[in-house]
């Protein structure tokens, strides 16, 4: 008799389970849901996430109060690589489970339909088997259609950047030089980065036996870097070109004039960065410039001779380190 029982009770487990496996999924009772959802305008808002859950699950979730599970989707950028759905479900006050879904597209948007295919696939978790409806997609467009195929845009991103350097030179002034410099860099989708820069070179003086003079330099450019480029490091080759004012100023002589000369030159730099933390970077440089115009700066001589004394070189080479802050496309 003890051994019939023993037979009896080791075979209830399999007699339930065999009841489960045999009772079709569709007559297992569907779960109500409610689905609440906080996060900023740009992205779906509670009234079409819900939408879009039921168009997937084909029935409504809730609206009689009946709801036996709640989810709540909370929405919300994710630094500068896009954005991200946090979908938290809660059955009888209690925690069900938990799912993060990122997208580093541009658009809150993107993230709506497969948002809802995630809700939908929580609340369906009872069932073995269920048959959903793919999350609504973008219309094609015309040109898509005509392929035959369905297009899908890309996002529009854009790069940006800041640099600031201390600068060394020589030849643009007398003899070496020390300066420093601003840029602001943008990367169009598809191309690579544009800089536009402005660059101050304070006064720099020469003179032989008392006289002379005392020379400053500033000119901004707009300069294209291709080259390579990771979220590591880069290595870039920024040609461009640059106009501003050389002025002069005559040092130790009875008259003394101040003229200003316009400066234009074209430029080629190697530059060469590695990302310390976060957007910001270590970079250093070298390179050199090449004068359209290098004006003469003489006195006269009380035998009505000239001195000559300042002359730009015609090739003008520069190094340069500095921090940058990269937000990239």
């Amino acid at each position: 008799m003890k051994v019939g029982r023993a037979v009896v009770l080791a075979m209830l487990p399999v007699v339930a389970g065999a009841d489960a496996w045999a009772t079709p999924p569709e007559a297992l009772p569907d779960v109500r849901a409610s689905v609440r959802v906080t996060g900023p305008a740009p992205c779906p808002d509670e009234a079409s996430l819900r939408g879009i859950v039921e168009e997937i699950l084909g029935r409504p979730l809730a609206g009689d109060g009946t709801e036996q599970v709640g989810v709540d989707v909370g929405f919300r950028a994710d630094g500068v690589n896009g954005w991200e759905a946090r979908i938290r479900m809660t059955e009888g006050g209690r925690p069900a489970g938990e799912r993060i879904l990122h997208d580093r597209g541009v658009a809150c948007s993107a993230l709506a339909g497969p948002t809802g295919l995630v809700i939908a696939l929580m609340v369906e978790a009872h069932r073995p088997k269920t048959r959903l409806q793919a999350p609504p997609q973008p219309e094609p467009t015309v040109k898509a259609m005509v392929m035959g195929a369905p297009e899908i845009p890309e996002p529009v991103r854009w790069g940006m950047g800041a640099v600031a350097d201390v600068r060394g030179s020589w030849g643009a002034l007398p003899g070496a030089a020390l300066g420093f410099s601003l840029g602001a860099d943008v990367t169009p989708p598809g191309a690579f980065p544009m800089r536009l820069s402005m660059t101050m070179w304070p006064a720099k003086e020469t003179t032989d036996g008392g006289r002379g003079g005392r020379f400053a330099l500033w000119y901004a450019g707009l300069e294209a870097c291709p080259g390579w480029i990771s979220e590591a490091a880069h290595v870039t080759v920024c040609s461009g070109v640059h106009a501003g004012q050389l002025q002069g100023a005559g040092v130790g002589l009875a008259q003394a004039r101040e003229p200003r000369h316009a400066w234009v030159h074209l430029s080629t730099v190697l530059d060469a960065g590695v990302r310390l933390g976060g957007p910001f970077g270590l970079h250093a440089s070298v390179g050199a410039a090449v004068p359209f115009h290098r004006p003469t700066f003489v006195y006269g001589m009380a035998d009505g001779t000239e001195d000559e004394v300042h002359r730009s070189a015609p090739v003008v080479p520069m190094i340069g380190i500095g921090l940058e802050a990269v937000v990239p496309p």
